[in-house]
């Protein structure tokens, strides 16, 4: 009867060691799940700051990007138009270079046939 109650007395203190150590590694476990949820959401949280940094950095770059493309192409405008009335301007004036050069030739065609007409007549009376 003695080795029965030393028998039962060991399992029981196997049992108490084992409910410890047991109830000590579900403590750890838990202790270790906690601060690892904590760095999971502190990560998340980092994460979805640094996401929407970079979101706000995107949407602010895009505005700029799209305000000078309107920028260039009102410039772009600007010049065509530019150019576009110093074309119209030199081609008018090559225009009225052009008169000016066709008047003169017959002004100096006319004025050599007057002076052969008048050399003819001098040198008939001669």
């Amino acid at each position: 009867q003695a080795a029965v109650e030393r028998q039962l007395e060991q399992e029981r203190v196997w049992v108490s060691e084992t409910q410890a150590k047991l109830e000590r590694q579900r403590s750890d476990w838990e202790r270790e799940h906690r601060r690892w949820q904590q760095t999971t959401a502190q990560e998340k949280r980092n994460m979805e700051s640094r996401f929407s940094e970079l979101l706000l950095s995107l949407s602010e770059t895009s505005s700029i990007l799209e305000a000078e493309a309107r920028d260039i192409e009102v410039e772009g405008n600007t010049m065509r138009r530019a150019c576009t009335a110093r074309s119209t301007a030199v081609a008018e004036e090559i225009a009225a270079v052009e008169r000016k050069q066709e008047h003169l030739l017959t002004e100096r065609q006319q004025q050599m046939s007057l002076l052969l007409a008048d050399l003819e007549v001098k040198s008939r009376l001669l």
